[in-house]
């Protein structure tokens, strides 16, 4: 009797590379879905199968799960729901606290640079119908949809037909692949945001 595999040696090859790749899985995980990839390919296949990569996994938190936030997210912006999630802020003194647990109007995820952020839609007291905020999946914690339908709809709306560009100029900046040092003046009670685009390649300074 004939039986056809789920996946044929090239989808396995393929789906291999990816995991051996990705930063968001532990080692554990890597060497586990690996050895059960590895059936279904060849001997000749599994020559040409990428080796291990070291990944940097420095900026990663103990506690946090991009992929569950981004399962979580990905149900809240079906159902257009609010995403409840817990938020790391990076104080200048190089410490971390997790925030009070937040609901946010999600508008969509996003993939740049080495990381994924989702976009959300958060009303402030200079733009009450909701501004965009990017909040880096690395960074959430507890993330789930809350069943409770979003607040700024019409807002959600507009932000979603301007991502592109709204990618371009406030995550991207000088998206040419080329190295930089840039000196910017931060307000302390922003420190956290810089933390979030530019990670620990950070020195601060008080200059007042």
């Amino acid at each position: 009797r004939c039986v056809s595999k789920p996946l044929s040696p090239e989808e396995a090859a393929l789906l291999i590379s990816m995991v051996k790749t990705s930063k968001f899985i532990i080692d554990e995980q890597r060497a586990d879905l690996s050895r059960q990839l590895d059936g279904f390919m060849s001997d000749k296949k599994l020559d040409e199968v990428t080796e291990t990569v070291y990944v940097d996994e420095r900026e990663v938190y103990a506690a946090s799960n991009v992929l569950d936030a981004m399962r979580a997210a990905s149900v809240a912006i079906r159902n257009e729901e609010q995403l409840s999630f817990r938020y790391r802020s990076h104080w200048m003194t190089g410490e971390e606290k997790s925030q009070q647990l937040v609901s946010e109007d999600p508008v969509s995820l996003i993939y740049s640079f080495g990381y994924y952020y989702l976009e959300t839609c958060v009303p402030t007291e200079e733009d009450p119908e909701g501004s965009p905020f990017f909040r880096r999946l690395d960074h959430m914690t507890n993330a789930f949809a809350s069943g409770r339908k979003i607040v700024n709809s019409i807002q959600v709306d507009k932000l979603r037909k301007h991502i592109v560009s709204d990618v371009s100029e406030r995550i991207d900046m000088y998206g040419d692949g080329r190295s930089r040092t840039l000196f910017l003046e931060v307000e302390g009670s922003r420190a956290q945001y810089v933390y979030d685009r530019f990670g620990h390649d950070l020195k601060f300074e008080h200059i007042r």
